[in-house]
C-alpha cells in the first residue's frame, strides 16, 4: 500500500509541476513582446525598415532606460553592462 501511495503522490505532484511549468511558458508567450530584439525583429519586418529605422527606434523607446547611452549619430549607441559600456555602430 506504501508503494501505491508513493505513486499515486508522485503522480499528482508531477502533474501540478507540469501544470505549473505549461502556465508559466504560456504566460509568457502571452505578454507584449519588449525589448531590442523585439524591436529589430518588428522594424526588419517592413520592408523598408533600415539600421537607421532600428536604432532611431531604440533611442526613442529607451532613452530614460539607465543603462542606455545615446550617441550623437544616428546609428550609434551604447549599452552599459557590467563589465564595462559596449558601443554599437550600424551602418
Amino acid at each position: 500500500m506504501k508503494l501505491l501511495n508513493f505513486f499515486y503522490i508522485n503522480h499528482i505532484i508531477r502533474q501540478s509541476i507540469a501544470k505549473h511549468v505549461i502556465k508559466t511558458i504560456l504566460y509568457y508567450f502571452l505578454q507584449p513582446r519588449t525589448g531590442l530584439l523585439a524591436i529589430l525583429d518588428e522594424v526588419s519586418n517592413f520592408t523598408q525598415g533600415s539600421d537607421r529605422d532600428f536604432t532611431l527606434r531604440i533611442k526613442k523607446d529607451f532613452k530614460d532606460h539607465p543603462k542606455f547611452v545615446s550617441h550623437g549619430a544616428d546609428t550609434m549607441f551604447a549599452i552599459k553592462h557590467f563589465a564595462a559600456t559596449v558601443d554599437f555602430f550600424l551602418l
